[in-house]
């Protein structure tokens, strides 16, 4: 589909689709899509958190419910996720970790609400246990989450390949490849707000 169909007069939508938002081949700018383009629509791989701030948006608008509704009745609350939070639409359970960078100290749900509401979006603003993250990229892996067609297309890892911008680790989606000398190739993916970073990894050989 088409992102103007869902999301009619966004700036610099015309021309974009869904699946080029997941790919990171629209053309939008990283941090805000009213931002001139990076490329045309389909003529570079470009990471854009942007993207995915867009496509939380389209699940709204098809779902007729908040990101987080959707992300509890889709696949936190199935995989028994109960540590795992989008501040920003609900109130988080549990002790907050804190992050330290020199004299700072900041609580994890602190460091989400530094943001404007949406500024993250679907492409991060969510707070989890390590377990949870654990748990949630085996799932995924391993065909929890996903059906088979829709799990191959999201690890194929020839869908860009030649575009400007693309390099060999480059997927079809938000999963990255990389080769770990004593334990072989793994996909993951990772990123970091605030004093936060995360990195998982799944090494399919040995299925952890």
């Amino acid at each position: 589909d088409s992102l103007e169909r869902w999301l009619p007069g966004t700036r610099n939508g015309g021309g974009v689709t869904i699946r080029q938002l997941l790919t990171h081949t629209s053309g939008l700018a990283s941090d805000d899509p009213a931002l001139p383009r990076v490329c045309d629509p389909g003529a570079c791989r470009s990471y854009a958190n942007s993207g995915y701030r867009v496509l939380g948006q389209i699940i709204e608008k098809a779902s007729g419910k908040d990101y987080t509704a959707v992300l509890r009745e889709r696949i936190l609350s199935p995989l028994g996720l109960t540590a795992t939070f989008y501040p920003h639409q609900e109130p988080v359970i549990g002790e907050s970790a804190v992050g330290h960078a020199g004299d700072e100290d900041k609580a994890a749900v602190e460091a989400v609400d530094d943001y404007a509401p949406g500024q993250h979006g679907a492409s991060g603003a969510i707070v989890a246990t390590a377990a949870d993250t654990a748990r949630f990229a085996h799932a995924l892996f391993t065909g929890s989450v996903l059906d088979a067609d829709g799990l191959d297309e999201m690890l194929d890892f020839e869908a860009t390949r030649g575009l400007p911008g693309a390099d060999d680790c480059a997927a079809a989606g938000m999963v990255y490849r990389s080769q770990e000398a004593d334990l072989g190739v793994s996909w993951g993916h990772a990123g970091n707000v605030g004093f936060f970073r995360s990195d998982v990894r799944y090494f399919p050989a040995s299925n952890v």
